[in-house]
């Protein structure tokens, strides 16, 4: 946006001339600009002055008109009603079985296609970096796929044979605010190859739960290029506009963003790619990349007086409900709960779980069909180990499983279910209640039968 400052300075007539004939271009008064028009149905786009690729995130002040995108009804959510089974599937489990032992942090990323082989992210304590690893549940083999520096929830498998993806942070950068990100892809073992260098979360986004990437059209310069792997080994997605331009103040009455890292979206794309989740602190905005219209999902507020937030949102398999965790508090605030909530995208319906007496959920994993979800919740804050519980998405209704047990977690990357399905892998760390610190970091697997 160009500002023109006008000057005038008392003096000579020649030199007041000389002047006018010298006019500066400059940046205009913030919110003197029409908004362009969009293709997005519901809305008017807000203005941002956020430079993009961006180190530090700035304010963006709401727009001349601010206007909401409309809320998401269950027609504009799209689906027809299934039948339900739930009632008439009982699954049984097994106890856990230790399946890998290490004394270096390990993370569970997934499941690779196979249904075989675990995708770990394991510490490689004398290098500072982490191990992108395959574990064969069979036969104990691993296979090492690539060594950088990420966290499991950044390691996702590819749909194409045995390859995974993963963003990678540059080690030389990590002295800045957001340290650089690099997209990357592994065939095996020296297969390591750069898809895109310094990824930007303000022109595009990475879903690691689907592998897709959605790029952003209003930013400098269009969309980024993409290499032709990336339309091999990713799913990619165009948005016209950029849901940066969705927000609207929350918080403030002043800026719609906080200044924190829940800025930035998240995207979670339908199996079928019929829908694309976009959630920021405390938005959750639904996209239909067909009909290019956007709607926003009320989520509520909380008793405080705060707007709920969600983030780790995964649709389930069959593309019917999309699950999140989510908390409120004022920005900068810690949280005192972690809910999960459950969206039915058929009925519009959000149900609220939560099985922990702490109000705690540390993560969840859905079942390979959809329809259900198995859940760590935290029951003492003194201690690391949760429990495991079996949760029906279509009633709410939770089931503990082997409530003889404590899993010993250390964050998101702790629990997946086999596609098959016929297994859960799960993190048991073994941990030293009374001089509280994990003695061992454990992999365990449960095996899983489901009977009608």
């Amino acid at each position: 946006m160009t500002n023109k400052f006008r000057f005038g300075f008392a003096g000579t007539v020649a030199f007041t001339l000389l002047l006018a004939t010298l006019v500066a271009c400059g940046p205009e008064p913030f919110g003197t600009e029409t908004p362009e028009p969009r293709s997005l149905q519901g809305s008017t786009l807000l203005q941002s002055v956020l430079p993009t690729p961006t180190t530090t995130p700035l304010p963006i002040p709401p727009g001349p008109d601010p206007t909401k995108v409309p809320l998401c009804t269950p027609p504009a959510l799209g689906g027809t009603q299934p039948d339900e089974d739930s009632a008439s599937r009982t699954f049984v489990f097994s106890d856990p079985q230790i399946v890998l032992t290490d004394t270096a942090a390990i993370e569970i990323a997934g499941w690779m296609p196979d249904s075989k082989k675990l995708l770990l992210v394991r510490d490689i304590p004398s290098q500072g970096q982490q191990a992108i690893e395959t574990l064969d549940t069979d036969t104990g083999l691993v296979v090492r796929y690539a060594d950088t520096n990420t966290s499991a929830g950044d390691v996702f498998p590819l749909f194409d044979g045995p390859a995974i993806g993963f963003l990678a942070r540059d080690p030389t950068r990590e002295m800045r605010v957001f340290p650089g990100t690099d997209l990357m892809i592994s065939h095996g073992p020296g297969q390591v190859q750069l898809i895109m260098h310094e990824v930007s979360t303000r022109r595009m986004s990475v879903d690691p739960s689907s592998a897709s990437l959605v790029l952003y059209t209003r930013v400098p310069g269009g969309p980024d290029a993409l290499p032709l792997e990336a339309y091999r080994d990713f799913r990619v997605f165009i948005v016209p506009g950029n849901p940066y331009y969705w927000k609207y103040p929350r918080y403030f009455a002043d800026r719609v963003e906080t200044g924190y890292l829940g800025d930035e979206f998240q995207t979670a794309v339908r199996p079928d790619g019929s829908l694309i989740a976009f959630c920021a602190d405390p938005f959750l905005f639904l996209y239909d990349p067909t009909t290019e219209t956007v709607c926003e999902v009320d989520l509520g507020i909380f008793q405080s007086g705060d707007p709920y937030f969600v983030w780790n949102a995964r649709w389930s398999p069959d593309g019917r409900y999309l699950a999140m965790l989510t908390s409120a508090r004022f920005p900068g605030q810690l949280l005192d709960f972690i809910d999960l909530i459950v969206l039915d995208s058929y009925t519009g319906q959000l149900r609220t779980i939560n099985p922990s007496a702490l109000r705690m959920v540390s993560s969840f994993a859905w079942s390979p069909t959809g329809g259900w979800l198995i859940v760590l919740a935290q029951e003492d804050r003194e201690d690391l180990p949760n429990s495991l519980h079996l949760v029906d998405a279509a009633t709410g209704n939770v089931r503990s499983i082997l409530p003889g047990f404590r899993f010993g977690t250390t964050g998101s990357g702790g629990l997946s279910w086999d596609p098959n399905p016929a297994m859960i892998a799960l993190a048991c760390h073994a941990w030293d209640a009374e001089r509280r610190f994990l003695a061992e970091y454990r992999v365990c697997a449960i095996e899983v039968v489901l009977q009608q």
